[in-house]
């Protein structure tokens, strides 16, 4: 099934952060928001309803946590990538996420071209990592 216009799901529990990427991110050609959670586990029903071609998410939420959620989206939504916008440079928060099954890590004070970058590269089925983690 292929779309012509590639679908996100936004995974944040900062009201603020989850607005302010649907507006950049929505303004990527070929890109619609089209659901948002706020905490984990609501990331993973969003993803199992909607099946979208990509997650972002945020690794500290409410609920279960970013790493258990990212499991739990990759085994249920096995064509759904999952980019991980996060604050945690540290190598385990990277190592852990990409063991979970995160197609790409991007912290979250990169710039907007970096983090579109990220999304264009995983939507095009390559990986992505922030140069401060990779």
């Amino acid at each position: 099934m292929t779309h012509s216009t590639h679908r996100l799901v936004l995974a944040d529990d900062h009201t603020i952060v989850r607005e302010g990427l649907r507006l950049l991110l929505s303004a990527v050609p070929g890109v619609e928001v089209v659901g948002e959670a706020a905490d984990g586990r609501s990331a993973v029903q969003v993803a199992v309803k909607l099946q979208p071609d990509l997650v972002v998410t945020d690794l500290s939420m409410p609920g279960i946590s970013g790493m258990a959620s990212i499991r739990e989206i990759k085994r249920r939504c096995p064509h759904t990538r999952v980019l991980v916008f996060t604050v945690h440079r540290v190598y385990e928060y990277v190592s852990a996420s990409l063991s979970a099954g995160a197609d790409g890590y991007v912290l979250k004070d990169a710039g907007r071209d970096e983090l579109i970058s990220a999304v264009n590269s995983l939507l095009n089925g390559k990986g992505y990592l922030s140069p401060d983690v990779a």
